[in-house]
């Protein structure tokens, strides 16, 4: 059975569990002196923190990397290898290609107020939660828009290439569709959010 990863905050300290099915075992822990922002992990174990101080911080086992530096990056999250990121100061969704080995980066879109983004389990496209709508990305360039008049803070994946529920928008329950044609934001019915959805959490 293939290992199962985890990366936990608490706000000061980023975690990396290992082995979740199995017997847990955290396999890194490193204090961030400025105050986490944004985690994210892949399925080999490889992590990333952005920090209040403005930098993406990368960690593989015990060892951390600085990934970027000088940024207000708001969201992250893996494409296999590299990472995807949002500046806000800046105005950019990036690519840091090979980000926790020899990190390059690439613009993707010119984008503001991105808050968080998850990415397809086929590593073509992306969804981007902004304080009122979502919009999917292509990741070799292009935007299309959804309005759903709701503020996601993080994203959960769901069975599918690009299935998601949309986390923080009170006690509705949205799930975003991309797998067809046309992305859709759908709200099931009697069901609360609070309910527990399984799933991998995608910030």
């Amino acid at each position: 059975m293939p290992r199962a990863f985890a990366v936990l905050t608490d706000g000061a300290t980023v975690e990396v569990w290992s082995n979740l099915a199995d017997q847990p075992g955290r396999v890194g822990q490193f204090p961030v002196a400025d105050g986490v922002v944004a985690v994210a992990i892949n399925k080999d174990g490889a992590a990333a923190a952005s920090t209040g101080g403005g930098q993406i911080l990368g960690f593989t086992g015990s060892n951390s990397s600085l990934v970027a530096s000088g940024g207000t990056w708001t969201a992250i999250a893996f494409s296999g290898g590299d990472l995807i990121a949002a500046d806000s100061s800046a105005g950019e969704l990036v690519r840091f290609a090979d980000a926790l080995h020899s990190p390059a980066r690439s613009l993707i879109e010119k984008l503001t107020g991105v808050v968080s983004i998850a990415i397809s389990r086929d590593g073509l496209s992306a969804a981007v939660g902004f304080a009122e709508d979502l919009a999917l990305v292509n990741l070799s360039g292009g935007i299309a828009p959804i309005s759903c008049n709701c503020q996601s803070k993080s994203l959960n994946a769901l069975e599918g290439n690009l299935v998601l529920q949309l986390a923080g928008v009170g006690d509705r329950t949205l799930i975003l569709d991309a797998d067809g044609a046309d992305a859709r934001v759908i709200q099931l019915p009697g069901v609360s959010a609070s309910a527990a959805v399984a799933g991998e959490s995608a910030q």
